[in-house]
């Protein structure tokens, strides 16, 4: 299914590249405030389908990215349509604008509340100005988390810049301290759609072998070229 109510309001969008075995998703939030679309969906032809969806609940108000990659020409389309620019972190800007001439809406540069719900949490490791959101309902409190940590072929991978490592490994390690329900991924490989439940006991494991299997790629990295 492209489209599934994951929460009230909160809508999953996917698309799959059958080659990679990859999806993709971007979360559509309905609120009386302006609607949100996190990480616009790459494919423009994958996103024209879903027109209906945005205009029955009223357009949308921001385009919200937790890191640079997430800007593409579909961001653009979004915004001709509906007016709706980027939200990101100041960081992550100037690669941005290289990837899109949506505009950017607005830059921050620290954690704050978006709006009461929806609180922005910067966590450098996959980009210097990567950015998690942690949204709180009446029923449940998910984390858009992007692809710092993706579900991938029945393990949790961390994607870390090899110029962050360190700073990385702290944040991925501040996760397991963040209070949520559920993890909301930017792409997974080889599991099922979101939302992904991650208790605290499995969070602090799954995170655990992230870490490690980061740390061990980046020492066979270091041993190719000795």
């Amino acid at each position: 299914m492209p489209i599934a109510e994951i929460g009230e309001g909160l809508f999953c969008l996917s698309e799959s590249n059958p080659k990679t075995g990859l999806s993709h998703y971007s979360y559509f939030l309905k609120r009386d405030g302006g609607n949100l679309l996190f990480h616009t969906l790459k494919k423009t032809s994958e996103l024209k389908k879903h027109p209906a969806l945005f205009e029955e609940h009223g357009g949308i108000k921001l385009q919200v990215l937790t890191h640079d990659a997430e800007a593409s020409a579909s961001c653009e389309w979004v915004h001709q349509h509906f007016g709706a620019g980027l939200y990101l972190h100041a960081s992550d800007a100037p690669r941005v604008a290289r990837k899109t001439r949506c505009p950017v809406a607005h830059a921050f540069s620290s954690a704050h509340r978006v709006f009461g719900g929806l609180d922005a949490i910067p966590l450098s490791g996959h980009t210097l100005g990567f950015t998690a959101y942690k949204l709180s309902t009446k029923e449940a409190t998910y984390l858009f988390i992007g692809d710092f940590l993706v579900p991938k072929s029945g393990a949790w991978k961390a994607n870390v810049s090899k110029l962050l490592v360190p700073v990385g490994i702290a944040n991925l390690n501040l996760l397991k301290t963040l209070d949520f329900d559920y993890l909301l991924p930017n792409k997974s490989k080889g599991h099922a759609r979101p939302p992904f439940v991650l208790g605290p006991a499995e969070r602090e494991s799954a995170i655990d072998a992230a870490i490690a299997g980061l740390m061990k790629t980046r020492v066979g990295a270091v041993a190719r070229t000795k």
